[in-house]
């Protein structure tokens, strides 16, 4: 039995409404679709966490201070961060 571990996987061994293999098309349009709402779900909380923050002074001046706290002034920040 072969286990399915990831997206591609899935797509390549699903069937459509008659059984058929997806196209080449078909898999390519439903990984983009997948890489699209990710990225639309990660923009919409990063939107939601500024409004809060926003709208709220002591939640953001504890956020900042934990911040300065873990990169403090002048810290470069990079992939390793």
């Amino acid at each position: 039995t072969n286990n399915r571990s990831d997206l591609l996987d899935l797509l390549l061994s699903a069937v459509d409404g008659c059984g058929e293999p997806l196209s080449d098309d078909e898999i390519h349009e439903q990984a983009l679709a997948f890489v699209v709402a990710g990225s639309e779900t990660t923009g919409n909380l990063l939107v939601w966490i500024f409004c809060v923050l926003l709208n709220d002074e002591n939640l953001l001046r504890l956020c900042q201070n934990e911040i300065d706290v873990h990169l403090p002034e002048g810290t470069e920040i990079n992939e390793e961060i």
